[in-house]
């Protein structure tokens, strides 16, 4: 029961997302190097279409049921990965009448990370410029290294601008918060700054649940205050600004509604 349960949302979801597109041809097949064929559902390298993981490690679905809310989760990851079809094909995006406000945007968000490293503590600072130094391009100073990296996983917010209209506020809350986790096993301490644009991108899907106030939830459910703002290595009042201009940034993006029904 719970395996037919699990299949049905997999399979509502996905005659929702493609009954909604006018053109399901024109979705591309989706790329090798980006579609993992692991976890609870993911996009078919081979049929195009969403798979439902019985032999994921860990997590025995032919002997036991679902637990709680996991099943809130397979709607959002399969909405989410035609999502991803979606913004391969251009239809969530920048669109060229917002490009100039987005370089803008980008620009500002720059001088931001700039400002945080500037009001660091040096030997901090100084730890982490190799890291930064990896991820900057020829020509490009540490804040737009960091922006870079801040958008490195642009697709998933493009593909969850257009997944929303397909989800309940449950399952959209559940992505959320399944999604936006603490960080700090994840980057070693040189890698800081690089946790700190992560986060700050990771946050900005809480625009898609019921959090009132995206800075008080990654501080109190991150250890992100313990970790940045107790140890001096950033100001509350950075914090808000990274928040609120990569969040305007992110604005930029829209969904192409001409190839939706």
């Amino acid at each position: 029961a719970s395996l037919r349960a699990d299949l049905e949302v997999v399979g509502r979801r996905s005659a929702a997302f493609l009954e909604s597109v006018s053109e399901p041809a024109a979705l591309p097949a989706p790329e090798p190097d980006a579609a993992e064929q692991s976890g609870l559902g993911y996009m078919h390298l081979e049929r195009c279409l969403v798979a439902y993981n019985v032999a994921e490690a860990g997590m025995p679905r032919l002997v036991e049921p679902a637990p709680p809310f996991e099943r809130e989760m397979l709607a959002a990851r399969t909405v989410h990965e035609w999502g991803h079809l979606a913004a391969g094909a251009g239809w969530s995006r920048v669109p060229a009448h917002r490009e100039a406000e987005h370089e803008a945007a980008r620009a500002t968000l720059a001088e931001r990370f700039e400002a945080v490293l500037a009001a660091a503590p040096p030997a901090l600072v100084r730890r982490c410029a190799p890291v930064h130094a990896r991820l900057a391009r020829s020509g490009e100073g540490a804040g737009e290294a960091l922006v870079r990296f801040s958008l490195a996983r642009v697709e998933d917010f493009q593909s969850n601008l257009l997944s929303q209209r397909y989800l309940t506020p449950v399952e959209r809350e559940v992505y959320v918060r399944n999604n936006l986790r603490a960080l700090v096993t994840e980057f070693p301490p040189e890698g800081l700054f690089a946790q700190l644009a992560r986060h700050a991108y990771e946050a900005q899907y809480l625009r898609f649940g019921q959090a009132p106030d995206p800075a008080t939830y990654l501080l109190r459910s991150t250890w992100f205050g313990e970790q940045f703002l107790a140890t001096g290595a950033l100001s509350e009042e950075d914090l808000q600004g990274l928040l609120v201009e990569l969040g305007a940034l992110l604005d930029t993006y829209e969904v192409d509604e001409a190839r939706f029904r």
